[in-house]
């Protein structure tokens, strides 16, 4: 029923972004999503890259730790993943 996205080869590039384009990302997420600044330093660890994985079809996939946590169309707003989601209501 659903295809599961294989990150090697749907993706164009996959790099670990500036300092600066992080801090963007972590601003337009919890702008978005308010409640999540109470547990920002569990989603945001200070010392873990954030990688950003573009793929087919204009779709920017936000990785911590190996794990797809956000992503957005184009230049649109983040929308977080169904996993994420699960992990964060435990």
């Amino acid at each position: 029923m659903f295809k599961k996205l294989a990150l090697k080869s749907n993706s164009s590039s996959n790099a670990q972004i500036k300092s600066s384009h992080q801090r963007n990302i972590k601003a337009s997420i919890l702008s978005s999503y308010p409640s999540l600044k109470e547990v920002e330093e569990d989603i945001f660890p200070k010392k873990v890259p954030i990688v950003q994985v573009k793929c087919q079809n204009h779709i920017n996939l936000v990785l911590i730790n190996n794990e797809v946590i956000f992503f957005n169309e184009r230049e649109g707003p983040y929308y977080p993943t169904l996993r994420f989601l699960h992990k964060c209501n435990e």
